[in-house]
């Protein structure tokens, strides 16, 4: 896949996250605290899991970077939704009078963008 096409799956994902999140924020606002602070753990676990399989250890270990193996585009694109659904939950604990208020930062968008295109 052309790094531009991965760029493009970051971009989509990025998109859909901030397209579906009015209707994430809506359901997160008639949970309960504890559901709410349930999403949240779980959307982290799952950022976890995706960062785990970014990490490569078995290409690192090698000396290659995920970029250069290819294949890994998909895994910065649900980084990138994932980011989204986090800043969802956060901002719903916040609303609701709970933890303080995230958002996801286009920094961090533009640091993931340059991991997938090789650049650091």
């Amino acid at each position: 896949m052309a790094d531009d096409e991965g760029l493009d799956l970051q971009d989509a994902a990025s998109e859909i996250g901030d397209a579906s999140s009015d209707h994430d924020m809506r359901h997160l606002a008639t949970l309960t605290p504890d559901e709410r602070a349930i999403q949240n753990k779980v959307r982290w676990a799952l950022y976890r899991h995706v960062d785990a399989i970014w990490d490569a250890p078995h290409l690192r270990s090698k000396g290659i970077h995920p970029n250069d193996a290819g294949g890994y585009e998909g895994v910065a694109a649900l980084r990138d939704l994932l980011d989204t659904l986090i800043a969802n939950a956060e901002n719903a604990q916040h609303e609701a009078g709970g933890r303080r208020r995230w958002r996801v930062r286009e920094d961090d968008r533009r640091a993931r963008r340059r991991q997938i295109t090789g650049w650091h």
